[in-house]
């Protein structure tokens, strides 16, 4: 009986589903690769599957990169497989992802030999011609897939036959086939594309079989190509969603998120693709392509190795290589790798056309132009190196050259997103007016900023001869400034995408702009010293020939700014050295393309500029020109460090870390190092009665931004130990801190009473914590304890000169007692200091036109609309102050200016009106008083 209820063998084999193809493919589709192996290793015990197993079994080999042992297990069963088209198509496939491309092209041409309408077979010998550079023989190829699409005669003479296939992948080479056709042959591209995504990948997947992966890969392909990345974004998402093990999918994601700049991103989907498939080039070369835009190019240089290891013939590969050699300053071991290519591809467009972009996004314009002319030359039907080349003529400034090209790039695809987009930038560009100076051309769009253009020209030109006396150089051509009214416009002419994290850049050549509107994401900025920076760049770059390092040409152009240290910059910059987390001189270009953290790429700036204030103070101000000759004449950053400063990189940075520690030191801020709260409570299950021990706690909390958590601990030290200094000023920060974040009064003033007793009891047992004494101001500000509020803010000011808080605090005190004189030398400083607020200086200007002195007054309105030039307010009051001052002509400019942005108010009619009286010119004087008379003046 017991041995009865047992399943007898025979039955347990009958509850598992029998091997069959159907049953692996569905495996395989759904990346169970290992249960798929099983089954065809099963289904090959049958002399008669064999061959059939063996061949299917190579789309695993594909996936997991087990391509040296595909090809010898095909091999093995030649004796079979010559006879056989779908064998010789297999082996081809896996031969031409090692790289033996020769062997490749035989056996897919025996595959045709055997059956001329092998969709497999002609489509990858025509890939595989057009990867030698052989586009005749590849349009040959492709010939019937365009015969088969448009009713031409077959190549059987079966004019009957049905013209699609009925396997969607065989569809899907069609597809292929027939758009490749179509690029070569510059035929009708934007129907053709839209035939093979809707009528040929669409059908495959909506009325074929909606599994196939090589249909959705293919289609996610061509959007991607076609810069269409949201649509791409979602067909690799389908395909992951069947299939994660797809690494191809999980490449071209990479490739998406790697054009967005999020770097963790791409170099998260490049470890998926090699997780699944080791010897995937594609995931090598997303992962090298990651590194070359980190500018991290010995990583890329190791990355295109690991792939041309799998493929030692891949051109792409060969031409990161390449281009990592070149950033690197090797020509030799560039033209030692371009013999390599051509001995593949006498004609190798694809490496010229990555060489191309590489030395482009290191401004090598003229050596990256060369390249991408020979592209073209190259593959004269290939879109790419032409919206390329046209960008690069858009960097430089030479926009009719730049339209000129991406003409002939949209002519050859107008399927093209990229290439629109930026032709209808050009158009927008072409229909700016201009204002052009000495040196500058301020481009700008005449209905929305025409008020302020000639002011950002004035500007300009004030400039120039200090910057350019400043590192001694003068660039070739006038600087053309391109001022955008929103900033998608902005973002697309500097990135080629709809938002970058900036208000202005620099190219070289071209600054262009956002108009400075105040609107989000990034509110207020001083646009003067925006273009005092940016102009920065345009020299430096201009006396390197653009081979300055991205650190050192963003320092100097921070170095450039009239505005002193931020004091919130200061703060930050204390934390990083307090963290260990200031950057090594081989790490800091990072901060600016690959943060790690939130403040790494502010970090980067303010730092930055704090190595070329070290230089400066260590080495004079002439080490800077030397290091500019020195880039320019086309020396690495490690030899230029060693002739002009006598050091190597890393002797710069731990020298320069030291000085820091010294100069945090001197700005009265803590430089001990930040403790780790995991440690501190550790040392507390030891010593739970140790107040000091929860002070630190509570600090090195605060500095981690657990405010509650730090408040807790601040409290149970001062709950031990109520004078324990530490606590004090840690709860005192977060109470204060509440209190300025809320809105609502009387929660204010609660807080503030809270407050109270530890700030004063932190300000009476320690006199000199700058916390204590700044916070007790506070107190005797929220009391109207003047005279106490005065002191202790003039003694926070006198050690912390440049935090703004005490000058705003006591203008208000000053000007709340009125006491003028004393608060306009508050704000006059406090102006230095907050150089994006425009209240500051237009209250200043009131100040001094209630001292009758209009010039003075006249100056600080400028003041105020280099950061808000959209107030029409502002140029009013300017120029009744110019106009007082006697300064007729200035004050013209200024009620202009007030018309322009206020069409339908008198008040600037009638300024001009009185400026023209002024200077004596009564007809103009009469016009404009009709027109304000008109507008009801």
């Amino acid at each position: 009986q017991a041995a009865s209820s047992q399943p007898a063998p025979t039955q347990a084999a009958s509850s598992q589903p029998a091997p069959s193809f159907s049953l692996a493919r569905e495996d395989v589709l759904d990346g169970y690769y290992g249960q798929a192996l099983e089954f065809y290793e099963d289904l090959a015990t049958v002399p008669s599957r064999a061959l059939r197993a063996a061949i299917a079994r190579t789309e695993i080999d594909l996936q997991v990169g087990t391509y040296a042992e595909g090809i010898d297990r095909l091999e093995a069963l030649s004796a079979d497989g010559e006879r056989s088209a779908d064998w010789h198509a297999a082996l081809a496939d896996l031969l031409e992802q090692v790289g033996r491309y020769d062997e490749a092209v035989d056996h897919n041409r025996r595959a045709l030999s055997i059956d001329a309408d092998h969709y497999r077979g002609r489509w990858q010998l025509g890939r595989l011609y057009e990867t030698l550079g052989r586009l005749d023989d590849a349009m040959k190829a492709y010939k019937p897939f365009d015969a088969r699409i448009t009713g031409e005669r077959l190549l059987d003479d079966d004019l009957d036959k049905d013209p699609l296939p009925a396997r969607a992948e065989d569809l899907t080479y069609l597809g292929r086939g027939f758009y490749r056709y179509s690029v070569l042959s510059r035929t009708n591209l934007v129907e053709r594309t839209r035939h093979v995504l809707d009528s040929l990948f669409g059908e495959a997947i909506d009325f074929v079989d909606s599994r196939c992966l090589a249909a959705r890969f293919a289609a996610a392909e061509l959007l991607l190509e076609k810069h269409r990345a949201d649509d791409a974004e979602l067909e690799f998402k389908l395909i992951r969603s069947q299939n994660e093990k797809t690494p191809d999918a999980a490449v071209g994601l990479g490739r998406i998120a790697l054009e967005a700049w999020d770097f963790e991103k791409a170099e998260g989907f490049s470890d998926a693709a090699l997780d699944v498939n080791p010897n995937h080039v594609g995931g090598h070369l997303l992962l090298a392509d990651t590194r070359m835009t980190e500018r991290r190019f010995a990583a890329a240089a190791a990355a295109a190795r690991k792939a041309l290891k799998v493929n030692p013939n891949s051109i792409e590969a060969l031409s990161v290589l390449a281009a990592s050699e070149a950033r690197r300053g090797k020509p030799e071991a560039v033209a030692k790798i371009l013999g390599r290519v051509r001995s593949i591809n006498a004609r190798p467009a694809v490496f010229h056309r990555v060489l191309g972009a590489w030395l482009s996004s290191g401004r090598q314009f003229d050596e990256a132009e060369g390249h991408f002319k020979k592209a073209i030359e190259f593959a004269p039907a290939w879109s790419q190196p032409r919206t390329e080349l046209g960008l690069l003529y858009m960097e430089r400034g030479e926009e009719t050259s730049a339209r000129e090209m991406l003409e002939a790039s949209f002519d050859l695809d107008r399927f093209n997103r990229r290439t629109y987009n930026v032709l209808e930038l050009l158009d927008r560009l072409d229909r700016f007016d201009r204002v052009e100076t000495e040196h500058f051309v301020v481009k700008y769009d005449a209905a929305t900023e025409s008020a302020v253009a000639p002011i950002f020209a004035e500007t300009l030109e004030a400039l120039y001869g200090d910057v350019c006396a400043d590192f001694d150089h003068e660039p070739e051509h006038k600087t053309v400034v391109e001022l955008f009214p929103r900033h998608d416009g902005f973002s697309i002419r500097i990135a080629g995408r709809p938002f970058i994290a900036t208000v202005g850049a620099c190219t070289g050549r071209v600054i262009a702009m956002q108009a400075p509107r105040g609107g989000p994401p990034f509110g207020r900025f001083n646009w003067a010293s925006v273009l005092r920076h940016e102009f920065t760049h345009t020299v430096t770059l201009s006396a390197t020939r653009n081979r300055i390092p991205h650190w050192f040409t963003e320092g100097l152009a921070v170095y450039e700014e009239i505005a002193p240290r931020r004091w919130d910059w200061k703060q930050m910059l204390s934390d990083a050295m307090r963290r260990e987390r200031l950057f090594g001189l081989r790490e800091i270009d990072w901060g600016f393309m690959r943060p790690r953290r939130p403040g790494d790429r502010t970090l980067a700036y303010a730092q930055s500029e704090w190595m070329v204030e070290f230089i400066v103070e260590k080495h004079g101000y002439a080490a800077i020109l030397k290091l500019l000759e020195a880039f320019r004449d086309g020396k690495t950053q490690n030899e230029a460090f060693g002739d002009v400063l006598k050091t190597k990189t890393d002797a710069f940075s731990d020298a320069f870390h030291a000085w820091a520690a010294g100069q945090v030191k001197g700005w009265g801020l803590p430089t001990n190092p930040v403790e780790s709260p995991t440690k501190i409570k550790l040392l507390l299950l030891v010593r739970s009665r140790d107040a000091e021990l929860h002070a630190r706690l509570a600090e090195a909390e605060y500095l981690d931004g657990e405010y509650e958590a730090s408040e807790a601990s601040a409290r149970e030290a001062l709950r031990i130990d109520r004078d324990q200094p530490k606590a004090l000023e840690m709860l005192s920060h977060i109470l204060i801190n509440k209190m300025l974040s809320e809105k609502d009064e009387s929660a204010r003033r609660d807080l503030i009473r809270q407050a109270e007793p530890y700030i004063r009891r932190l300000n009476e047992m320690h006199p000199e914590n700058p916390a204590g004494i700044r916070y007790a101001a506070y107190i005797e500000q929220a009391r109207q304890q003047w005279r106490p509020a005065i002191r202790l803010l003039t003694e926070y000011q006198r050690r912390f000169p440049e935090d703004p808080d005490s000058f705003r605090r006591l203008a208000g005190i000053h000007l709340t007692r009125g006491k003028p004189e004393s608060a306009l030398r508050q704000l006059e400083r406090l102006a230095r200091l907050a150089e994006d607020e425009p209240a500051v200086p237009k209250r200043i200007a009131e100040m001094y036109v209630e001292r009758d002195d209009p010039r003075s007054a006249a100056d600080w309105l400028r003041r105020a609309i280099e950061i808000d030039p959209f107030d029409a307010d502002t140029h009013l009051g300017r120029g009744e102050a110019l106009l007082a001052a006697g300064d007729a002509r200035s004050a013209e400019h200024a009620f202009k200016a007030a018309c322009t942005l206020l069409p339908d108010d008198a008040a600037g009619y009638d300024g001009l009106s009185r400026v023209y009286k002024a200077l004596g010119e009564d007809e103009n004087a009469a016009l404009s008083a009709a027109e304000a008379a008109a507008r009801g003046g």
